[in-house]
């Protein structure tokens, strides 16, 4: 699918000759894997590398640059001092899952969306839902556009839940939330319809289709309010 969109893409903007040639020169022959999706279950984002270089520039160097002598006993200090304090941290097979998630999931529940099963056997069910924008498209509608392609690229989500309810965290969706984090609303919220789990409490505390606001929930009411 992803091949096809990328023929189309080029097509569409053909005329603008010297975009497209830098285009396919640095992101269709030699860095093939920079869309979501390309590597299933690896980190899109160099976040880990970079808070680790913050702490050799915070705590080592302070960001001060350094001959080549200093340099190295920065360095054997460094690998003196981790090596020490080395902890060995299990692999998560499983994504974490944070309020706004689980509020995002429980209104997607609540919000009666339409839902059908596309497939099932023994081990899984696939379920084909409509996506938030209303759409007049119809699943597995031919294009033969860029532009068609992203109308029906993103008309549908399909959702793959395991049969056994204790591993619905393993379930995957083909939208763009599933591919950055490996967890989306649309797993979370399939996953409490069908009583696979039970959300937390706080996360019924928002109204339906308002966006929980980032930071942990205030315990305390303002003022003069009897809690």
């Amino acid at each position: 699918m992803f091949q096809s969109a990328l023929a189309a893409f080029i097509i569409k903007y053909a005329d603008q000759r010297e975009f497209i040639t830098y285009f396919k020169k640095e992101w269709v022959y030699q860095n093939r894997n920079w869309y979501l999706g390309s590597s299933k279950g690896s980190p899109i984002t160099n976040n880990a590398l970079e808070s680790f270089n913050r702490s050799i520039k915070e705590c080592h160097t302070l960001r001060e640059r350094f001959p080549l002598s200093r340099f190295l006993v920065v360095v054997s200090d460094m690998v003196k001092e981790w090596s020490g304090t080395y902890q060995m941290e299990s692999f998560s097979n499983s994504p974490s899952i944070e309020l706004k998630d689980w509020t995002a999931g429980y209104q997607w529940a609540k919000s009666g969306r339409k839902v059908v099963v596309l497939k099932a056997d023994s081990m899984k069910k696939t379920y084909l839902i409509a996506s938030s924008g209303e759409s007049t498209v119809q699943f597995g509608q031919d294009w033969s556009s860029f532009d068609e392609y992203k109308q029906v690229a993103f008309a549908y989500w399909t959702v793959e839940l395991p049969i056994n309810k204790d591993q619905w965290k393993t379930g995957e969706c083909n939208c763009p939330q599933f591919f950055k984090d490996y967890i989306c609303k649309h797993v979370i919220g399939l996953a409490i319809r069908l009583k696979y789990v039970t959300p937390p409490a706080e996360a019924k505390n928002i109204p339906i289709g308002i966006k929980r606001k980032r930071g942990r929930p205030a315990k305390a009411r303002p003022a003069l309010i009897v809690q």
